[in-house]
């Protein structure tokens, strides 16, 4: 029978676990901030120029049917480093879950609309998460160097992940939302850089092998 000062050091280890467990996330989640924030940009003029760009994708309206934020400062964002020739060509990266929902096709209707020449948007339906956007750059596009487009917390992790897989990534920051949106979005990335860590584990074990 288990007494009550084995019960006591058994949830001592576990408290102790979970805290050494939780500063360690904080700690990669600051690191994954920091450097990857020399590589975003946020004024135009200072951005270098590059062949290619990476539009990632999130939904163009919110569950109220609003228009989200967040996608009209992507599409904003894509609209200038095009428009000033910052890139050649950009690929719109998102989710394509079905007919009805289309990230990509969206986001390439939207900058067509906006003045862009169809045939400087590509397409990519593949972009179900980020990691598989920065895959599909790799290995889909064979492209090594590219503009990311997002919000500065989804360049970081963009930029972290192209890192990884060896590609030579910088971002231009999209215009960030304030507000409950905003707290509501923080606290999805950092399940999203959990996430992250155990993306880097899979593959680093699955190369291994």
């Amino acid at each position: 029978m288990i007494n009550k000062n084995s019960i006591k050091k058994i949830i001592k280890n576990i408290l102790c676990t979970i805290i050494i467990l939780v500063v360690l996330f904080f700690t990669f989640d600051m690191y994954v901030s920091i450097s990857s924030n020399k590589k975003i940009y946020k004024d135009l003029n200072s951005l270098p120029d590059k062949d290619y760009g990476v539009l990632l994708g999130t939904s163009k309206y919110t569950k109220n049917g609003k228009i989200n934020v967040f996608y009209k400062n992507r599409i904003d964002a894509a609209k200038d480093i095009l428009i000033n020739d910052k890139i050649s060509r950009i690929i719109a990266s998102g989710d394509n879950r079905n007919f009805r929902y289309n990230e990509p096709m969206k986001m390439q209707q939207d900058l067509v609309k906006s003045g862009i020449s169809e045939d400087r948007v590509i397409i990519d339906p593949d972009g179900f998460r980020t990691l598989y956007s920065m895959l599909n750059i790799a290995k889909k596009y064979n492209i090594k160097e590219a503009i990311i487009v997002s919000q500065r917390f989804h360049l970081q992790r963009a930029i972290f992940i192209g890192k990884f897989l060896g590609l030579e990534l910088i971002g231009y920051e999209a215009k960030n939302v304030s507000g409950m949106a905003n707290i509501k979005i923080q606290v999805r990335e950092r399940g999203a850089r959990l996430k992250m860590i155990f993306d880097i584990v899979y593959f680093t074990v699955k190369v291994d092998k």
